[in-house]
This record gives structure tokens, C-alpha cells and sequence, in this order.
């Protein structure tokens, strides 16, 4: 099952009553008395992404981001969590300031990639934090967006 799948799961089974080996082969249409099935319901967590910007953008000095990952789902995240936030030009990825724990932040061109493994609790919301060198040539306006790639 996708790690970001939602949804219910039905397994079908059947046995042949006669002891054979050749059984109704299961599916949603198998009705007979020795057919089956079981549903799973799969809860999953589902991730929002918000980013605000805590200092003003001056040209020729650095400015800070601030991207929270909130957990709106039924379950705590297992596995890889990830987004990727593209700076417009005239900003450049400085350095990572803070963080959560298992979420580190590099920069490769204008895209800042945000990656690890972070155990978010469902409800819970991790943040991270990174600097930006504002260009002394930035126009404005800066669009900057961000977006999750990993669930």
C-alpha cells in the first residue's frame, strides 16, 4: 500500500468445500457460502505544507523562511518526508537555521530541498527554518512557492 494512500481495502478468499484444490476463484462477485471477504479501513497521514517569511526582504541582506509541515491525518508519518521550496531569482539558500530533527534543508540552484524522516504526530506540526541572501539587485515582486513531494 502507497504510503499516501486513503482508503478502505477488501481482501476476498474462498475455499473449496469439498477439500480439493480447486476453489472458487475470490472476487467481489464471489457469493457462495464458502467465498469471503475483509475490509480494512487504511488510515493515513495527510500533510499540509505553509511557509511564511519571519524578516523583511531587504536587498543586499538576508532574509528568514519558515515552512511547517502539519500532520491533519489519523496517524503519526513513518518514512520519508519532503518539500522542495524554489527561489525566485534573486534570492540564494544561505544556510539552514533551525529545525526539526531529521529534516535537513540543501539547496541545489534556486530549488531548497527539505528532507528526512521526522515521526509527526498525528495533529502535530514540525517547522524549519533557513536564511536567504536577498540579491542587491532584486526586483520585486518575489514569488516564492513551496510544495510537498514526499508524504
Amino acid at each position: 500500500v502507497n504510503d499516501c494512500a486513503l482508503g478502505t481495502i477488501i481482501n476476498y478468499a474462498s475455499v473449496d468445500p469439498a477439500g480439493g484444490t480447486s476453489p472458487v476463484t475470490p472476487s467481489n462477485s464471489c457469493t457462495a457460502y464458502y467465498c469471503g471477504h475483509a475490509s480494512t479501513i487504511v488510515s493515513t497521514p495527510t500533510l499540509e505544507v505553509s511557509k511564511t517569511n519571519t524578516t523583511s526582504l531587504i536587498r543586499g541582506g538576508q532574509a528568514t523562511y519558515s515552512v511547517s509541515v502539519k500532520n491533519t491525518g489519523g496517524i503519526q508519518t513513518s518514512g520519508v518526508v519532503a518539500f522542495i521550496d524554489t527561489l525566485p531569482n534573486g534570492l540564494t539558500f544561505a544556510s539552514q537555521t533551525s529545525g526539526a530533527s531529521n529534516l535537513t534543508c540543501t539547496a541545489s540552484g534556486q530549488d531548497v530541498t527539505c528532507t528526512g524522516s521526522p515521526a509527526i504526530a498525528a495533529g502535530a506540526t514540525i517547522s524549519v527554518e533557513f536564511a536567504v541572501q536577498v540579491s542587491a539587485t532584486a526586483t520585486s515582486p518575489l514569488i516564492n512557492p513551496v510544495k510537498l513531494t514526499k508524504c
